[in-house]
This record gives C-alpha cells, structure tokens and sequence, in this order.
C-alpha cells in the first residue's frame, strides 16, 4: 500500500469545532443527515435552529433539509419540543440537538 499523504489537515487555533466521532461514524445516518447535525453543533448551545435558519446557510432546499432533521428524529439526535415557559407563561416551540443519540 502507498503511504503517500491523502488528508491534508490545518492546525486549528481558532473558527473551529470539536465533535465526537459517534454521529459521524453511524452508519444509518444519511450525509445529509450527518452534515445537518455537525452544523447544528457549530453554533452556541442557545442557537434557534429551524428548517429555514438552516435553509439560509447552504444550497439545498427547506424539504431536502426537512427530510434530514426527520433522519434526525427518527434515530435520536433531534427533537422538536413544545412548551410553556414556567416564568413567563409564553408558549415556545423549538429544535434541540445531541451530539450523541437518545434512542
């Protein structure tokens, strides 16, 4: 086998993430999917992701990223969550993410 370099890396000092490598490493995740969540993870723990937000950020179409965030229920990385908020007495809705799956 040739050893010849085929992964050309950069130091990271900063503008970076650190994931683990579980998600990325499940095979019933589609690319999309995969590339969905590793996006979901780059932003601040606070960040209000939707479809659309994300629709805003790359080429694909609202139903293609819609199809991935589904992939993302079904195998337990993503979930839509209703609620009340116990101070304000607000509704809010909103996606939450997981690095590592909940099913």
């Amino acid at each position: 086998m040739n050893d010849t370099q085929r992964v050309f890396r950069v130091q990271k000092d900063r503008n970076f993430t650190i994931v683990k490598n579980n998600f990325i490493d499940d095979a019933r995740l589609s690319m999309k999917a995969t590339a969905i969540l590793l996006l979901a993870l780059r932003y601040p723990d606070h960040w209000r992701m939707s479809v659309k937000t994300m629709a805003k950020f790359k080429s694909d179409k609202e139903s293609s990223i819609g199809s991935g965030f589904k992939e993302l229920v079904t195998f337990g990385y993503a979930e839509f969550r209703k609620g009340k908020d116990p101070v304000t007495g607000r509704f809010n809705s909103g996606w939450y993410f997981f690095e590592e799956s909940q099913k």
